[in-house]
């Protein structure tokens, strides 16, 4: 069972790699776009969500549906006829939906973006959508191939060509920006087609096309519940404040809470063809709840880090929000995106017996959950009250994904474990919010956590080498 974990090690660190300097160079995108756009920023920011919203309509569940059926079986010939079949599907539903939208995008401007938005979206959704939905189909099949080097150029490239192009002087408007962010899909879509093109057949098994559709469609709704929350919190932040600035404050917390997708892009993108590999094998949930307490320390490592030094963070990303509620809006965020993580790989049981179900039930409980907080809660706490709302649906989320899971599948999660290095980083990061400590003790704090989360990882390892002994 060693090999396993080195084996997710490997993937891990090379994804970590690859998402990380994908990551880091949006970091430096992220404080060059807010200096250009003001407070134009949660405009942006908006836009940027509803084409997010509108992919998902294209993509249809196919990523998930995707993952289930390639792995079914180990004919190469198979693979190639499942990957063309998920393929040609989002090309096809990019095109339906895109179509609805136009009949329905003049309800946009003063329904879900600011009645004072400067200009029409509908040409940018138009030729955002498709591109991305390509690009992240083919990088969710080089993924599942193992094609490193495809998955890396992708990645890499995409935000690198972004990153250049919007330090030309001729990009500093807001059209010029969403151009370059569209046009880098765009170009990096057409790269990943060249890529992928040996491997697609140009037949349809109409047999595996309703297979994956009956898999991936209430997939697809879980996406839509997941991107329709996103909308909500921005639509209420207007229906509520009406003010340009609060929305661009909240915008900002999200963004730089987003700091952790690092981490946890990086371990969802090793997890799933890993997980699904060795799912027939021996002893396999005890290495299984290993690997997810293990992943759970490094997170809140990693948030804590981030919560402790966010001054140090904020000027360099954005220091006109420093000393604003953005400041206090990346705790919640922060918990909010590991929640959502972990429940994507303690909730597996429920995709081995195929139960979509009844994932489908509990993200649209989730949601409703979200929405109604974010309504009771936005109203008496602001937006503080809008961040605690999504951290609270994603709470449930997790914990009911996880006691599904494990009733549908004979693949267990022992969670328990995670719950230690959570509350511990919770409590501290809240008594760093309170006192100001000075950097010297922010390192010190930071240490011990480290230390205590190292002797705890110990002493799980040791448990589980004793249980498989």
């Amino acid at each position: 069972m060693i090999q396993y974990l080195k084996s997710i090690t490997s993937d891990l660190a090379f994804y970590g790699v690859i998402l990380g300097f994908s990551r880091g160079i949006s970091i430096l995108v992220m404080p060059i776009v807010i200096n250009i756009l003001g407070r134009q920023y949660g405009n942006y920011d908006a836009l940027i969500v509803l084409i997010t919203f509108i992919v998902i309509f294209g993509l249809l569940g196919q990523q998930a549906a995707l993952t289930r059926y390639f792995f079914e079986r180990k004919n190469k010939v198979y693979q190639s006829l499942v990957i063309s079949t998920s393929f040609y599907i989002n090309i096809l539903a990019s095109i339906v939906f895109l179509f609805i939208y136009m009949g329905i995008n003049r309800f946009v401007i003063g329904g879900y973006l600011p009645s004072n938005f400067p200009f029409n979206p509908l040409p940018y959704v138009l030729t955002g959508v498709p591109s991305i939905v390509i690009f992240q189909t083919c990088q969710n099949i080089f993924r599942l191939q193992f094609n490193k080097i495809a998955y890396g150029i992708l990645s890499i490239g995409q935000v690198l060509f972004f990153f250049t192009a919007i330090l030309l002087p001729i990009s500093h408007s807001f059209k010029s920006i969403l151009l370059c962010y569209i046009g880098s899909y765009f170009i990096f879509s057409v790269v990943g087609i060249f890529f992928l093109a040996k491997h697609l057949v140009f037949r349809i098994n109409k047999s595996l096309s309703l297979e994956l559709l009956e898999f991936g469609i209430p997939y697809f709704l879980i996406s839509l519940s997941l991107t329709f929350t996103p909308l909500v919190e921005r639509w209420a932040i207007t229906f509520l404040y009406n003010d340009e600035k609060t929305l661009s404050i909240y915008a900002v917390g999200a963004r730089i809470a987003m700091l952790i997708g690092v981490i946890l892009q990086s371990f969802q993108v090793a997890w799933s063809a890993f997980a699904y590999s060795l799912i027939n094998k021996e002893n396999v949930s005890s290495i299984f709840s290993l690997i997810f307490n293990l992943y759970s320390m490094g997170i809140t490592i990693f948030v804590l880090g981030i919560v402790l030094f966010r001054d140090i963070v904020f000027r360099f990303l954005a220091p006109e929000y420093l000393g604003t509620l953005s400041e206090l809006l990346i705790l919640p965020f922060m918990f909010a995106f590991t929640f959502n993580s972990l429940s994507m790989i303690s909730g597996l049981g429920i995709d081995l017996a195929k139960k979509t179900i009844r994932n489908l039930y509990i993200f649209l409980f989730s949601t409703f959950v979200t929405i109604s907080l974010i309504f009771i809660l936005g109203s008496n706490f602001n937006i503080l009250g809008i961040a605690l709302a999504v951290l609270m649906g994603k709470a449930v989320l997790w914990l009911l994904k996880n006691y599904v899971g494990n009733h549908y599948s004979s693949i267990r999660f022992n969670i328990q474990y995670a719950f230690l290095p959570i509350i511990l980083s919770i409590v501290i990061s809240v008594i760093s919010y309170k006192y100001d400590f000075d950097l010297i003790y922010k390192f010190l704090l930071l240490s011990l956590f480290i230390v205590i989360n190292s002797f705890y990882a110990y002493f799980l390892y040791q448990k589980w080498k004793n249980n498989i002994a």
